[in-house]
């Protein structure tokens, strides 16, 4: 009998071969153990890169936050930029957001507004902006140095001159 891959989407193979996963009531099938494991640690990886945002916005607002407005506005940095963008950007601006989050809120939600309106300023400029790798190799370079032939030209004559040579050939 044929089952789907749950990862090549649709993809048929033999039941016989599939590598199978229990969860729930299900069987959920897979090519091969290697392909199942490759999504376990892409899924492992996407949410470290949560986890690590979630704890510079927290270190950015003070404390922990429990408010989904953080949430909410998360979803629209993601409408710029990537997860891993997003934490790209933290950690190369972290003091610079630290720096103008330095006011007196009255309640968390002032404060997740404020942060959100300074990374939605600053994020799409940082996406922009080309990032600088240093592939700078040194070249070495042959080339002759040649020393300027400079010819001394007719020098130019003043109108004084001009009218000692028109007067001495009047005479």
């Amino acid at each position: 009998m044929l089952v789907k891959c749950r990862h090549c989407e649709g993809k048929r193979i033999d039941r016989d071969t599939a590598f199978v996963v229990r969860k729930g009531n299900k069987n959920l099938y897979y090519c091969n153990e290697a392909e199942w494991l490759s999504l376990q640690n892409a899924k492992k990886s996407r949410q470290k890169c949560k986890d690590d945002i979630q704890s510079i916005l927290d270190w950015l607002l003070g404390a922990p936050t429990i408010n989904t407005a953080l949430y909410k506005e998360w979803q629209q940095w993601n409408k710029v930029a990537s997860n891993e963008e997003l934490l790209r950007f933290l950690c190369d601006n972290k003091k610079t957001i630290a720096h103008r989050m330095q006011r007196d809120f009255d309640n968390e939600y002032q404060s997740i507004r404020y942060l959100s309106a300074i990374i939605k300023n600053m994020l799409r400029d940082y996406i922009m902006k080309p990032q600088v790798v240093d592939t700078k190799e040194d070249k070495e370079v042959e080339f002759e140095m040649f020393t300027p032939v400079v010819r001394a030209g007719r020098r130019k004559k003043g109108l004084a001159e001009m009218e000692e040579d028109m007067g001495a050939g009047v005479d």
